[in-house]
């Protein structure tokens, strides 16, 4: 290995590799889409013994103790030297000059006589100076470039600065203030300085308001922020993630500085900015906190909340507006800019109007562009076809010239909703216009502006307000579950968005709140009632349903009053059976609702909801007549009857059972784990209630039935179980 002394690209190289395999293998990313074989090839190479040690390691202690060796490879040190003063460029060489630098330039004054040891101490104290001065540097760049999470993380846990760190925290950002801006640096500087703000005047505003310049340094650097506003990043979407921006830390502190005087124009401003952002994620976040501020904001908060509302529907507007390409411009003007005017000066008024109304509104004004879309199409193909028409005759011009109405559209203009259209659909279409389930108003906004929803539900008592804003939101999520055709009975699937699941899990989360049974009628009913027409709305709202009985402050006795409610709804409406051949999809959402699935998984062994339970026999025994002719779903009841919190269903399943048996075909017998699992609740009961079955002609009947009907399929299994059963037998 001697001749590989002085070949400089293998330290350089050898150093890629340390940072490569402390940080992450990337050789296995690379060799991971060759195939296994190949990955094991190359993970053996490459773990080889000899891999293992780096040639640095071998060379250093070389030439500390070895005099041949250090003799040789100062003649190498010195040609490297020669080769730098030449290329300067060689960055192989460079870095192996600076990895042996020390070491040869203590060998080369102790070869002098020790006459250079004073040149090289000083040297070294240089070296070690200028290491501590990039040392300090990089970690005020590291601070500098970390401050705004940690900004958001104290925010969030709401920990403020111990009183004799403010002053030195109020310094640091005062000095990254006057940090040069830099065209790589520039926003994280407004993210470190924004969020250094929005934290003081979150956490500490009594401490800023003490002293006149901490004031003004805060206007003056959220002033310059609305004043020069930053362009969109190329990987900015509205669905981005992400809560320590600029932009997100500026509407905070809008909200802070408009709590503590409603007629601050600066303040308002910088709300302003927060519920007009691109970014839904910087929307919530001001929503958020001017919840929290609600006492102190007054008025102000509702009328963030009609804005909010508001803008959802000329944002829709925009957006569709941009898709088909019409004048935005135009829209923005007209629509959007005296809204924003009139919050500015704190003059909006505070409609009373519904968002079913806006959506209504929204939709109306959809068909309209929708409608100039088609006219603009029609003009924009007409001026290519009329030259063809010259060679071939006018008739077509002529038609075209007396006025005669666009291809696809209605006389005045207005786009029939009685065309069938694809509910699926990412974009709406050309030809059937604005389909019945598009909102008027842009779901997703509408989520991100009610995110104060997500505290407020959670709150003891749940207030009118909260309850009332779910109501208002209620139709918007509605409306996106297809329609039924009216011959077939059939529809298109389709799956709930963002919005509709957010929506369910807030109604979920209070439907079991005692305050809230009066609106029972308005929360979870329009939801229950959907039934398999919108399986997935209402099995996403069972689902996170269910989980509330998980509450230790809820009375398993008011869950189960709730729980009735929803069965009683669901077997008095003809939605949730259209007819006697339930498809796979309807006997899921029968199971969902009886709580076969996530209800047994979160309290099945609760034994506190035995008794509670117990009340709902009549329910059960009527949604048994109807749905236990399914052998989906006695399958799943079987799961269910035997859960220590369902001990009090087992009896009555012998009766439910040997009476839905006489529906079922031959399919579920050819299934052995259907017939298990009727062994399985026979055995159960048998061994829980063998002295009732005996006093009772019914059930006795009835288990003796079952057993039959299993014996007659050959299960085996059964026949032992009525021999266990008959008279003498214990």
């Amino acid at each position: 290995m001697k001749p590989l002394l002085g070949v400089s690209e293998i330290y350089s190289m050898e150093q890629r590799l340390r940072v490569e395999n402390s940080v992450n293998p990337f050789w296995s990313l690379e060799w991971s889409r060759y195939g296994e074989d190949a990955w094991n090839q190359a993970r053996d190479w490459l773990w080889m013994p000899h891999r293992k040690i780096l040639f640095f390691d071998l060379v250093m202690p070389l030439i500390l103790h070895n005099k041949f060796v250090r003799s040789e490879f100062l003649q190498h040190y010195d040609q490297w030297k020669i080769r730098v003063s030449q290329r300067p460029d060689d960055a192989d060489c460079q870095h192996a000059i600076n990895q042996f630098e020390v070491a040869i330039r203590f060998f080369q004054a102790i070869e002098a006589g020790g006459e250079h040891l004073a040149e090289f101490e000083e040297w070294q104290q240089a070296k070690q100076k200028e290491a501590a001065r990039d040392l300090e540097e990089m970690n005020a760049n590291l601070h500098f470039l970390t401050l705004a999470p940690q900004c958001r993380k104290r925010i969030d846990e709401h920990s403020p600065f111990p009183s004799g760190q403010l002053g030195d925290f109020w310094i640091s950002l005062l000095r990254i203030a006057e940090r040069p801006d830099s065209e790589s640096g520039e926003d994280r500087k407004a993210d470190a300085v924004l969020g250094g703000l929005a934290l003081m005047l979150r956490l500490h505003q009594e401490w800023v308001f003490q002293d006149t310049e901490r004031v003004s340094f805060c206007r003056t650097q959220l002033r310059s922020f609305l004043d020069s506003p930053r362009d969109r990043r190329p990987y900015d979407f509205p669905e981005s993630v992400g809560d320590f921006d600029a932009e997100t830390f500026a509407a905070e502190c809008g909200v802070a500085l408009l709590s503590a005087d409603r007629n601050d124009l600066l303040a308002r401003r910088l709300v302003l900015s927060g519920l007009v952002s691109f970014r839904y994620a910087t929307v919530e976040v001001t929503m958020r906190y001017a919840h929290q501020q609600r006492s102190l904001l007054g008025i102000e908060f509702q009328r963030m909340k009609s804005f909010v509302t508001d803008w959802s529907l000329c944002q829709w507007i925009l957006h569709w507006a941009s898709e088909w390409r019409l004048d935005r411009k135009r829209i923005w003007e007209r629509e959007c800019l005296p809204k924003i005017r009139d919050f500015e000066r704190g003059e909006s008024s505070i409609p009373n109007r519904s968002i079913a109304e806006l959506d209504s509104i929204g939709r109306s004004r959809l068909k309209s562009l929708f409608s100039s879309h088609l006219v603009l199409r029609e003009r924009q193909s007409e001026s290519g076809w009329r030259r063809i028409m010259r060679r071939v005759g006018i008739r077509w011009v002529i038609d075209k010239c007396r006025g005669m109405p666009p291809k696809f559209a209605k006389p005045n203009g207005d786009i029939s909703d009685e065309v069938e259209s694809d509910p699926d659909r990412e974009f709406l279409s050309v030809r059937h216009g604005v389909p019945q389930t598009w909102p008027g108003v842009n779901p997703e906004y509408l989520r991100a502006g009610f995110a104060w929803l997500d505290a407020a539900t959670t709150e003891t008592p749940v207030t009118d307000e909260t309850v009332k804003a779910l109501i208002d939101l209620l139709p918007v999520t509605l409306r996106g579950v297809s329609a039924l055709h009216p011959t077939t009975r059939l529809q298109k699937t389709r799956f709930p968005s963002h919005f509709d699941d957010w929506l369910s899990e807030r109604v979920a989360m209070i439907a079991i709140r005692p305050e809230t049974q009066k609106y029972a009628v308005h929360l979870w009913e329009p939801i229950v009632k959907l039934g398999e027409r919108g399986q997935f709305w209402v099995r996403h709202f069972l689902s996170v349903w269910f989980r509330t009985a998980n509450n230790p402050a809820l009375r398993p006795q008011d869950f189960v009053n709730v729980w009735r409610k929803m069965i009683c709804l669901a077997l008095d409406d003809p939605n949730w059976e259209r007819n006697h051949n339930l498809r796979w999809s309807e006997e899921t959402i029968v199971n969902d609702l009886l709580g076969f699935g996530m209800g047994m998984a979160v309290f099945g062994d609760n034994e506190q909801f035995v008794e509670p339970l117990t009340t709902l026999l009549p329910e059960f025994q009527r949604a048994a007549e109807r749905w236990f002719k399914h052998a989906g779903i006695v399958e799943e009841f079987r799961g269910f009857c035997v859960r220590p919190a369902a001990v009090g269903f087992l009896l009555p399943a012998i009766r439910w059972l040997s009476q839905a048996r006489l529906f079922w075909d031959n399919w579920p017998w050819d299934k052995d784990r259907f017939a298990r699992s009727l062994v399985r609740v026979l055995q159960s009961v048998l061994d829980r209630h063998r002295s009732s079955i005996e006093s009772d002609d019914d059930l006795r009947k009835g288990y003796v039935s079952l057993c039959g009907r299993l014996v007659a399929e050959n299960h085996h299994s059964a026949l032992v179980l009525r021999e266990r059963f008959s008279p003498g037998n214990t």
